[in-house]
């Protein structure tokens, strides 16, 4: 499977003797010989998915780029199921926080290890004060 990593398709038609055939090459002109139910709809919605993508993490172009998808597929397959599930939270800033918290029930928005900031995401990884006990 090809993730988010996008592959750029040339289409060949060949006529033959049999009937019309189907040649689909990668950019690096490697024949797609399997999956290509998982190939064909990752450039189908690429240019759609791209756009969300730097739409809602407010991403450059160039960072988006810059992003491994294979090296994140591959490390990806390899957790658990439920580090699968915190990697997604972190991934898509759903990790639950006090400020969270404090948004749907009115609870303390303030970091349980400083109490003097609220606590973020962005905050619990530069926290410095020792955890509670």
């Amino acid at each position: 499977m090809f993730s988010l990593c996008f592959v750029r398709v040339i289409y060949t038609l060949f006529c033959s003797f049999c009937g019309l055939h189907l040649k689909i090459k990668k950019a690096d002109n490697s024949v797609i010989t399997s999956k290509f139910y998982s190939i064909l709809a990752t450039i189908q919605h690429e240019k759609a998915l791209r756009e969300y993508i730097l739409r809602k993490t407010k991403w450059m172009r160039r960072t988006f780029d810059r992003v491994d998808c294979n090296a994140h597929h591959s490390a990806f397959k390899k957790l658990t199921v439920f580090q699968k599930i915190s990697t997604t939270k972190l991934i898509h800033n759903l990790a639950n926080t006090n400020r969270q918290n404090y948004l749907y029930y009115s609870a303390s928005p303030l970091c349980p290890r400083c109490l003097i900031k609220e606590e973020t995401f962005e905050h619990v990884l530069i926290c410095d004060h020792l955890p509670t006990a």
